[in-house]
């Protein structure tokens, strides 16, 4: 799955910071949500050819992310 069209934000700026976000947005199926929320592993990873890399959440995300989808 690939994540969703790229959204452009406001910033916050103060005289002295200029915050930022930077986030990837996923836009899930409901039978995907319905696996999250059941307790199915969630896999994120990066196939980029100088950057491989795969992690399975840990149990504590993968709750909180079932319960932002609920």
């Amino acid at each position: 799955m690939m994540p969703a069209e790229m959204e452009v934000l406001p910033l916050s700026r103060t005289a002295e910071r200029t915050s930022a976000v930077h986030f990837l947005r996923f836009e899930l199926t409901a039978p995907q949500c319905d696996a999250v929320k059941a307790g199915a592993p969630v896999v994120v990873g990066c196939d980029h050819a100088h950057l491989a890399a795969q992690l399975q959440l840990p149990d504590s995300t993968r709750t909180s992310l079932a319960a932002d989808l609920a």
